[in-house]
């Protein structure tokens, strides 16, 4: 079994009765709510829901990467590309998004590529459906973006349904 380890900058506040995560209020929810959640929005807007969830997960991932800095300001010493390997691993393996392994950082061509795995929208994949990492992939581009300063999209999706592991791909302006 693997080793489990505590979260240092998760708590609950009691004065004020919620959790706290980086010193902020949060909801903890079980990783099928988002596949259900990411599963719906497909499911009812049909071809349109990739845009709108890389655009909910793009909001969520600006706001991750600013508390994260706020958590730990010495990340920004770092160089670009270690920042963004740092403070992604940070948020997507410590806030249950998945395992990141990047695959290409490329800061001359403004473009990240990385592979996904056991993130929350994979729970619920079938074989046959088509990718459905697009939350995942847009809250990386919004990490990635405040790190780099510029807008960042998801744009390149490919899924191994078998393994729960998705490969995406990240452009800059």
């Amino acid at each position: 079994m693997p080793e489990k380890k505590s979260i240092p900058y998760i708590w609950l506040d009691e004065e004020i009765d919620h959790p706290l995560m980086m010193g902020e209020p949060c909801t903890i929810l079980f990783t099928e709510s988002f596949a259900s959640f990411t599963n719906t929005v497909l499911k009812f807007l049909g071809s349109g829901a990739g845009a709108i969830l890389r655009e909910v997960g793009y909001g969520m991932g600006k706001r991750y990467a600013e508390l994260t800095y706020k958590q730990f300001p010495d990340l920004r010493e770092l160089d670009i590309e270690t920042q963004i390997i740092e403070i992604s691993s940070i948020i997507l393996r410590n806030t249950g998004w998945g395992n990141i392994d990047f695959t290409n950082i490329d800061l001359e061509n403004h473009s990240v590529s990385f592979k996904l795995c056991n993130h929350p929208s994979s729970v619920m994949q079938r074989e046959d459906d088509d990718p459905t990492c697009h939350l995942e992939g847009g809250l990386v581009s919004g990490v990635i973006e405040i790190i780099l300063g510029e807008k960042q999209t998801a744009v390149d999706f490919s899924c191994n349904h078998g393994s729960k592991c998705c490969d995406i791909g990240i452009q800059g302006s």
